[in-house]
């Protein structure tokens, strides 16, 4: 089990939340309430998982990783190792 964040631009929350599935996308799609995402790399082996259809009416986010990109929809964001294992994202 690891720990993300959950971001709901809509909300404007960002929730650490306990992920036990991590073999499949998934849970990724049941905690986001969608059926695709765009995945993003954040280094140092984080990943941003993104719903890839803008919701109606709903918010948006911005990652200084990706200066240039607003990110519509809700998002989690995984940390893992240079080795795969997952861990708590870093905050850079």
């Amino acid at each position: 089990m690891g720990s993300a964040y959950l971001i709901d631009p809509l909300a404007r929350t960002v929730t650490i939340i306990e992920r036990e599935d991590r073999a499949s996308l998934s849970s990724v799609y049941a905690l986001l309430k969608c059926a695709s995402v765009a995945r993003y790399s954040l280094g140092g082996g984080d990943l941003l998982y993104v719903d890839e259809h803008r919701p109606a009416g709903g918010g948006a986010f911005t990652c200084k990783l990706y200066p240039d990109t607003a990110f519509f929809g809700r998002a989690l964001w995984v940390g893992s190792s240079a080795a795969g294992e997952e861990k708590p994202p870093i905050c850079r």
